[in-house]
C-alpha cells in the first residue's frame, strides 16, 4: 500500500495536469526525463504575472523620445495595467503558453531563458483591443523589458523587437546594473576577475546549449538574477521551486500521518479505522481531503502583509486564486 507522502506527491503532479490542461499549455511530454506535469505548471506559473497593483519604477533609459506613437500608446496602456492591477499576460510572448514546454524535444524552447537567466520578462506595446475569446495581444514591433516583483514593476527598457540574440543583449544588464544598483549588488561574485567578456550573441548561444554564464559589468562579475538555466535548457529557479513544494508535501504527509495531529484526531476522521487521505482541488483551492467522509481541509493561501507559513506559500504556489476563479 502507498504511503501518504506517496500519494500526495501523485496527487500534486495529477493537479498539475489538470492546471495545464485549463489553460492550454503546451506539454508533449517528448522528452522522457522531462514529462513532469509540475515542472511544466511551474514554469508557467513562475513566469504568469499575479494580477495584483504595483508601483511604477523606470529606468534611466527613461523618457524614451524615439517611441512610435502606437509603441507610446501600448506602454502607457501596460503601465495603467500594471497600476490597477489588470491581467497583463495577454501581453507576454507567446512562450507563455503555446510555444515553451519543459518536456519538449528542442532545448532552446523548454522557457524563457531570458527570464531564466536575468528574471526579465517582456511584453508586447500592442494598442489593439484584443478580440474576444483571444488570449494573446497582437504581436508588436516594439517590447518592455520589465522586472516584476512584488507591489513594483520596474521597466528596464523599451526596444525595437529583436531576434533570437537580442534577448542577450548586454545593454539590458547594464541598464538594469546602472539603474538599481543596490538590487544588482546582491548577484555579484566577490572575488572574481573579470576577464573576457560574452558578446550578445555568445550568451544567446550558450543560453540554447543549456550555459548558464557570468556577467560582467563595470570592471565586476555578476551571477543572472533568475537563478539560471540547467543543461537540459530549464529554468533553475522551477527545479528549486519544485523541490521546495515536494519537501513540504513530504512534511505535511507526516503532519496527517500524526496520531495525535489535527487531522488523526478530528472528530469525523477519528471514528474511521483506516482513513484514507489523498490532496485534491475544491473549488477555494487546494486541500487535503478524507474520501471516505468526503471531509475537507483547506491549506490556506497567505495572507496580505504577513509573512506566509511554509503550507500557505506551498498552497500559493501550486494552486493561486487566479487559477481556479
Amino acid at each position: 500500500m502507498p504511503s501518504t507522502n506517496d500519494v500526495f506527491q501523485k496527487n500534486i503532479d495529477d493537479i498539475a495536469l489538470i492546471l495545464i490542461r485549463k489553460f492550454g499549455l503546451r506539454f508533449k511530454r517528448e522528452e522522457e526525463k522531462l514529462n513532469c506535469p509540475l515542472n511544466r505548471w511551474l514554469d508557467f506559473r513562475c513566469r504568469y504575472v499575479d494580477p495584483l497593483p504595483r508601483k511604477i519604477a523606470l529606468s534611466n533609459a527613461f523618457p524614451k523620445a524615439s517611441l512610435s506613437p502606437s509603441a507610446q500608446r501600448g506602454l502607457s496602456s501596460l503601465l495603467r495595467k500594471f497600476n490597477a492591477g489588470e491581467n497583463v499576460n495577454p501581453y507576454q510572448g507567446r512562450g507563455l503558453i503555446i510555444r515553451n514546454d519543459t518536456s519538449g524535444s528542442k532545448k532552446h524552447t523548454r522557457t524563457d531563458l531570458l527570464y531564466a537567466d536575468w528574471n526579465m520578462l517582456h511584453f508586447h506595446l500592442s494598442d489593439e483591443i484584443i478580440p474576444s475569446g483571444q488570449f494573446f495581444s497582437k504581436p508588436a514591433d516594439y517590447l518592455a523589458f520589465c522586472l516584476v516583483g512584488g507591489d513594483i514593476v520596474a521597466v528596464v527598457d523599451v526596444l525595437p523587437h529583436p531576434d533570437r540574440a537580442g534577448f542577450a543583449n548586454t545593454d539590458l544588464f547594464a541598464t538594469l546594473a546602472n539603474s538599481w544598483p543596490q538590487y544588482i549588488a546582491q548577484y555579484e561574485l566577490n572575488g572574481l576577475l573579470a576577464g573576457n567578456t560574452f558578446s550578445s550573441s555568445d550568451i544567446s548561444q550558450l543560453r540554447e546549449a543549456g550555459v548558464t554564464t557570468f556577467i560582467e559589468h563595470d570592471g565586476k562579475v555578476y551571477m543572472g538574477p533568475g537563478g539560471g538555466i540547467t543543461s537540459a535548457g530549464t529554468s533553475l529557479r522551477v527545479g528549486r521551486s519544485s523541490d521546495y513544494l515536494r519537501d513540504t508535501v513530504n512534511m505535511l504527509a507526516n503532519m496527517v500521518d500524526d496520531p495525535h495531529g489535527q487531522f488523526q484526531v478530528h472528530p469525523v476522521i477519528k471514528e474511521i479505522s483506516e482513513p484514507d487521505f489523498m490532496l485534491a482541488l475544491d473549488c477555494r483551492g487546494l486541500c487535503v481531503r478524507e474520501n471516505t467522509s468526503q471531509t475537507h481541509f483547506l491549506i490556506k493561501r497567505p495572507v496580505a502583509n504577513q509573512e506566509p507559513t511554509r503550507f500557505e506559500a506551498m498552497s500559493d504556489m501550486l494552486v493561486p486564486e487566479w487559477a481556479i476563479s
